[in-house]
């Protein structure tokens, strides 16, 4: 562990300077009111961490620093091996509190930092496998829990199990009690936002009002509004409505929202798929030429740099691609013979 135990001097007509050994970026590390948080390389997203080490990046961890304020001390409580890389921290009963990967062992651990102690403690250690895969995974604290938010889907993996569907424009903010508050946004045409609380484990939606929830340094859950009598007007509304209109609303609208999000993620990846035709073209008459059998034996000889990123010399990286288009092509051709989930 390190840490700068000294003050950073007064320089430079007041600037002052904060060792972070090239971090050249901090947050707040919301609820602690006194301390910053940096990483460098994936700035604490998992998701594209996991890629760099699945594809043999050259960067093969990252590093996470504390800065404790006003005095500017800097911490650096766990030095990552290679394979292993750090998620955003949160901050709980106390102390900061760390998500480290660790894809070599396929681990997902959390730990707290005691800053008074010098001591970095485990709280939890999770297989990868909790989670299908580190897109949104993060802490969040009051209780401290690990969720993942992705495809329309909100999950709570760690202490407790929750996985429902959420607007594709909704985003979890904090957890009070048995309540998630997320905060979803329109663009029809204005931007606006409204706050969604959901009843926790099932997401079902207990509440829904006009703001925008901001969560502050030391804690604070902000709700900013147009007024005083914002809330109230979405409130009484809903007091002279019948329950179960509302709640059969409530189920088709989330079935437009997935069934929206599903429809524009697909035209998407089909762009993708139509800009990616000539470089399959050339991928198959590659596997199938000379020249991958020259590439291939190089690679074999040991005459290729090492840090070379070579994934078309695997005997199967091409093959199973191309195998993989032309079911795909199967599938688009014959739309009629897919099996459809039940609704």
């Amino acid at each position: 562990m390190r840490d700068e135990g000294r003050q950073p001097e007064n320089k430079n007509g007041g600037i002052r300077e904060i060792p972070t050994g090239g971090i050249a970026w901090l947050e707040p590390l919301v609820g602690s009111g006194c301390w910053m948080w940096g990483t460098d390389h994936t700035s604490g997203d998992l998701y594209e961490a996991e890629e760099l080490y699945r594809d043999g990046h050259r960067i093969r961890s990252n590093r996470l620093i504390f800065v404790r304020c006003p005095e500017g001390r800097t911490a650096e409580p766990v030095q990552a091996r290679e394979g292993q890389y750090f998620g955003r921290p949160a901050f709980d009963g106390g102390c900061p509190v760390i998500l480290l990967a660790d894809f070599p062992a396929e681990e997902i651990c959390i730990l707290r930092y005691d800053d008074e102690r010098g001591e970095v403690t485990p709280i939890v250690t999770l297989p990868r496998s909790a989670a299908e895969d580190c897109y949104n995974l993060m802490l969040h604290r009051a209780p401290l829990m690990l969720t993942r938010q992705a495809s329309g889907r909100f999950q709570v993996l760690w202490p407790e199990k929750a996985d429902f569907p959420i607007h594709a424009a909704e985003s979890f903010v904090f957890r009070a009690g048995d309540k998630l508050y997320f905060s979803r946004w329109y663009e029809d045409p204005d931007y606006r936002e409204e706050v969604v609380v959901r009843r926790f484990p099932t997401g079902e939606i207990v509440d829904q009002f006009r703001g925008s929830l901001n969560e502050m340094p030391d804690g604070q859950h902000w709700l900013l509004t147009e007024g005083p009598s914002a809330g109230k007007e979405s409130a009484a509304s809903e007091e002279t409505a019948d329950g179960e209109q509302i709640a059969r609303i409530q189920r088709m609208e989330e079935k437009l929202d997935r069934a929206t999000a599903a429809v524009r993620a697909l035209n998407r990846a089909l762009d993708g798929y139509l800009a990616a035709a000539g470089d399959l073209r050339d991928l198959d008459a590659y596997l199938a030429g000379e020249a991958w059998k020259a590439d291939f034996a190089a690679d074999e000889k040991g005459l290729l740099p090492p840090e070379l990123k070579r994934g078309v010399l695997s005997e199967d990286g091409i093959y199973d691609l191309l195998e993989a288009e032309r079911e795909l092509r199967r599938r688009m051709q014959d739309p009629d013979n897919q099996e459809f989930p039940p609704a």
